[in-house]
């Protein structure tokens, strides 16, 4: 199974609990747990996104030094064309 394939049929996994843990923070909600006055799903959104950004780095770490190519899972990868 390819990196990619392995990698969308995680997502399908997780990316549901994700949808609903940010789903549970009221629209609107003037809860401002940080002293940038952020709100809760603002601090959520920001948190997935810096997973993302961290695990593409772990994945690069991984793959090229064995030789194999990053896909272009969160977007473009200079190892593949667009």
């Amino acid at each position: 199974m390819s990196e990619k394939t392995l990698f969308l049929k995680f997502w399908q996994k997780e990316a549901p609990a994700t949808r609903k843990v940010i789903s549970r923070i009221p629209e609107g909600s003037d809860y401002r747990p940080d002293s940038k006055s952020r709100t809760a799903r603002e601090i959520a959104w920001l948190i997935v996104r810096e997973e993302i950004v961290h695990h593409r780095g772990q994945i690069s770490t991984y793959l090229r030094p064995m030789g194999s190519t990053v896909p272009q899972i969160y977007g473009p990868s200079a190892d593949e064309p667009m």
